[in-house]
């Protein structure tokens, strides 16, 4: 194991801060943090903002790669060149640097956000708790399971608790975001 068990319930606290934040802000709770596994620092986080964004694509996954990447490709080094000619050489080269980071998640990425990673190269993917409707890990589907190449290798059930309790917290009160018909119960104000 890479990882100690203090250093991963560490990472996760840090996420389920993150998820906090987002519960805060009318989003629901998901947090991610993303680890060097050579340096053990932290070089991305994010939380979900699919719903201040207006943008159901912005989980915390996607953002958190979207902000690494941004840290490991120069973007004036991407506008002196063709995009499209080097887009490929580009990509082979972030996954061999994504290759050495991990992800950390306070629940289980769905299919799009586990797609994305496996993408983008980083094969370790750690989560608290499972997502019952539409977990690409296992839950729902195995992602694993769909590609030739199962590389990647997941562990959950890291500070699993509390990563339910902010899921129960959110849904307990309703989705203020959601649309009407597809509420499951009126909206309460829980935060006085």
């Amino acid at each position: 194991m890479v990882y100690s068990l203090e250093e991963l319930e560490l990472y996760m606290n840090e996420a389920l801060k993150l998820a906090e934040k987002a519960l805060n802000s009318d989003e629901i709770p998901v947090g991610c943090v993303i680890v060097n596994r050579l340096t053990k620092e932290i070089e991305s986080v994010a939380h979900n903002k699919t719903n201040c964004m207006k943008n159901g694509t912005k989980h915390c996954e996607i953002i958190a790669l979207e902000k690494l990447t941004d840290k490991l490709v120069s973007v004036p080094e991407l506008k002196k060149r063709n995009i499209n000619a080097v887009n490929e050489r580009i990509c082979e080269r972030l996954q061999q640097l994504c290759s050495s980071y991990d992800i950390f998640v306070t629940v289980e990425p769905c299919i799009m956000c586990i797609g994305f990673i496996d993408q983008s190269g980083i094969r370790n993917i750690y989560y608290g708790c499972r997502n019952d409707r539409f977990g690409g890990c296992g839950s729902v589907l195995n992602y694993n399971d769909l590609v030739e190449n199962k590389n990647l290798t997941l562990r959950h059930g890291i500070c699993e608790k509390k990563s339910v309790e902010l899921l129960r917290c959110f849904y307990e009160f309703g989705n203020p975001k959601a649309p009407i018909e597809k509420r499951k119960r009126a909206i309460t104000d829980f935060r006085g």
